[in-house]
């Protein structure tokens, strides 16, 4: 019996090799879109990890220096208020002493610690040489005298251009 021209072996080993190459190319389709699909999945899955660190992070960082103003506040109300040249003369409080301790080891954390009065002048500050400054007109100030009772973060800024933002 004679075979029909199109089932020779040439024909037949063309389509066999086709028919692989379609699998062949349908595997790899197959695992580039699995694979894609996993990584996707996976980086989700560590963004949703960093967000939670990063929050976890910024709420430590905020309780910390909540914690570290209020010792402050409850150093100046216990010296009955006046001008503290130094943190140094405020620190036989063990609260002080836990402020001073907290703001070495948090190290760029805090730029600057200080208490101002009801009529904005500073009492209490970090900075060495003490200057006395008044920061009646500043936002966070006006807040505060205006009524705000809790912790307040205030917008960010900067003194010079080349320094990185600080909030009040």
């Amino acid at each position: 019996m004679k075979r029909p021209v199109f089932l020779t072996s040439g024909v037949l080993t063309g389509l066999f090799c086709g028919a692989m190459i379609l699998l062949s190319w349908g595997a790899f389709y197959l695992q580039l879109k699995t694979d894609r699909e996993r990584t996707v999945r996976n980086a989700f899955l560590q963004t949703d990890n960093l967000a939670r660190t990063f929050e976890e992070h910024s709420l430590r960082t905020v309780e910390n220096v909540r914690q570290v103003l209020f010792s402050l506040k409850e150093i100046y109300e216990k010296r009955g208020g006046g001008v503290v040249r130094t943190f140094e003369e405020a620190a036989n409080a063990s609260v002080a002493r836990y402020a001073i301790r907290s703001r070495e080891a948090q190290g760029n954390l805090f730029n600057l610690l200080s208490i101002a009065d009801e009529k904005g002048d500073l009492v209490l500050s970090s900075q060495v040489p003490f200057n006395p400054v008044n920061i009646v007109a500043r936002p966070f100030f006006r807040a505060h005298r205006d009524g705000e009772k809790g912790f307040l973060v205030g917008a960010p800024f900067s003194a010079r251009p080349q320094e990185n933002g600080t909030s009040p």
